[in-house]
């Protein structure tokens, strides 16, 4: 069975240096026991002031006194009846029926709990009727966890191979890049070649003009001699 003073017990604290408790030692709705000037004293702070509860006590005394019992209710805590109140006030699943209608009017406890299969819903009664607390929620259409997880492993592997797809295409671009640089390169100095050679037989045939041009005259002389 559960302790009755373990409130008590839980706020009384031990004189060990022999001095008389202070406000600031000792807090409103605490209790100290402990040896004053060689005897066992017993004291109090119940509202902010140190009271003596009680001399040459003993530990069995301390617990049934009734100054004690005093101290526990400024402590603010529940009595077992308030607390059986409490626990009787809480929910409890009494079953389903198929709809509102059958609901119980007879025998009901506060806190009785039926769900309406017509709605899937909750009704709880308060005492005096039957109030609606909520319903099942159909999570069916929604994704787990672990399909959640699948999702995001399967995205993040599609991620992975577009990135090495787009290295891919991107490493081609480069290589057709080089390419066509290269064979503009190769391009440029057939052309200059083929330039250097017009202009070389360009140069011949200039050079062959003026030896033509240059014969021409030496004929006419020899004929003017005849």
């Amino acid at each position: 069975m559960a302790n009755p003073n373990i409130a008590l017990t839980s706020n009384l604290k031990r004189i060990t240096s022999g001095n008389v408790p202070t406000t600031i030692t000792l807090p409103v709705g605490h209790m100290a026991f402990g040896m004053i000037n060689g005897s066992p004293v017993l004291y109090g702070n119940p509202n902010g002031t140190i009271q003596v509860f009680g001399e040459n006590m003993t530990w069995t005394d301390i617990l049934a006194t009734s100054t004690a019992a005093a101290i526990r209710t400024d402590l603010d805590v529940y009595s077992r009846a308030e607390i059986g109140t409490m626990l009787s006030a809480t929910f409890r699943f009494r079953g389903t029926v198929p709809v509102v209608g059958d609901l119980p009017t007879t025998n009901n406890a506060t806190g009785d709990v039926w769900q309406v299969d017509a709605d899937g819903k909750f009704r709880a009664w308060d005492g005096t009727a039957w109030v609606l607390l909520g319903a099942f929620v159909d999570l069916s259409d929604y994704y787990t966890a672990a399909q959640v997880d699948a999702l995001l492993a399967a995205i993040n592997t599609a991620i992975t191979t577009i990135q090495g797809d787009i290295t891919s295409i991107n490493t081609s671009i480069t290589n057709i890049n080089n390419t066509l640089n290269d064979s503009s390169t190769g391009l440029a100095a057939r052309v200059t070649a083929l330039e250097t050679g017009l202009d070389d037989l360009e140069t011949e045939l200039e050079n062959e003009i003026t030896r033509v041009e240059g014969l021409i005259p030496t004929v006419s002389l020899v004929i003017g001699e005849i």
